[in-house]
């Protein structure tokens, strides 16, 4: 669990500054999204004070779904996508 969760803080870190928004919308799961993700962007805000964080956590399919839609520019997810999911997202893409 450690490890995935430095991956996707080393993940949040890359997306995070090439995102270049005064506001980033993160949804998705909650077992990632109630700390994690929450303590990552109040280390990220301490350094870039002009940016703002909406993160709701509501599960690995809002998550998905919201990337795939393209109302969030991060969608958290403590699972692997589902193939039918992977192709909506190529199907839009």
């Amino acid at each position: 669990m450690k490890i995935k969760l430095l991956t996707l803080g080393l993940l949040a870190a890359v997306i995070v500054p090439s995102a270049n928004a005064d506001r980033l919308v993160i949804k998705g799961s909650d077992t990632l999204g109630a700390k994690s993700f929450r303590n990552l962007a109040e280390q990220f805000k301490a350094q870039h004070s002009g940016t703002t964080f909406d993160i709701a956590a509501e599960g690995s399919p809002p998550g998905i779904a919201a990337i795939i839609d393209g109302t969030a520019q991060i969608g958290m997810s403590s699972r692997r996508a589902k193939p039918a999911e992977v192709r909506r997202f190529r199907q839009k893409a």
